[in-house]
């Protein structure tokens, strides 16, 4: 009987899944080291929430990624920069997804986070940085005040509407096109792509990274 102790640990999570309301998150297991059963002492198992969607979106953002957000005028405000990728050093949580309408004073840093979609009114004050991220488009209400940095990451197609006061970053990426109002007043890099037309709004820019 001895040889199926060891999974005597995961039918008390079982069982703790049953009896709790958490069907609309999955479950990360931190297991410190090694399991404790007799004669051995059993070692403390941690467990983690995976975002993936809020019952209350405000307050269980704020609760799993230690945060403050501020309602103003139907958006949820974060007064400074918001560093998801941090997150999951600090705080063990793995974050999939964004609360709606939410709007960012600074930069929304989401840099090796498994976030693969983003949220309808989403608003930037500073810049999108999301290099290697593994989304495919932006949401065509997106506004992004700096710049948007997507090097590396599965993008195809930006929005229109995108004007950006510094840089573009789309280097290495799957995209073949850019919107036809696009309006980039510094930095656009586009080295490892397929694209091979600029839209006319693409004039002055400082810097160029063709990649023909």
């Amino acid at each position: 009987m001895y040889k199926y102790a060891f999974c005597i640990p995961f039918l008390y999570i079982y069982i703790f899944i049953k009896k709790t309301n958490l069907k609309k998150y999955h479950l990360y297991f931190f297991i410190n080291k090694k399991f404790f059963y007799v004669p051995l002492l059993l070692k403390l198992i941690s467990i983690k929430y995976i975002i993936e969607s809020y019952d209350n979106k405000k307050e269980e953002f704020e609760k799993l990624l230690d945060i403050e957000l501020t309602e103003q005028d139907g958006k949820l405000v974060y007064s400074s920069t918001l560093d998801i990728s941090s997150k999951l050093y600090q705080l063990g949580v793995i974050v999939t997804e964004l609360p709606e309408n939410l709007r960012v004073i600074g930069d929304l840093i989401l840099v090796d986070s498994d976030i693969t979609q983003l949220p309808k009114g989403l608003e930037i004050e500073g810049s999108l940085i999301a290099n290697s991220l593994k989304i495919k488009e932006l949401p065509n209400d997106i506004k992004v005040k700096e710049s948007v940095y997507l090097a590396e990451s599965d993008i195809e197609t930006l929005p229109n509407g995108l004007h950006l006061e510094f840089t573009l970053s789309v280097a290495n990426t799957p995209i073949k096109t850019l919107p036809s109002d696009l309006e980039v007043k510094e930095n656009l890099y586009i080295n490892g792509t397929d694209i091979e037309d600029l839209p006319n709004t693409i004039k002055n820019v400082k810097w160029f990274f063709d990649c023909l």
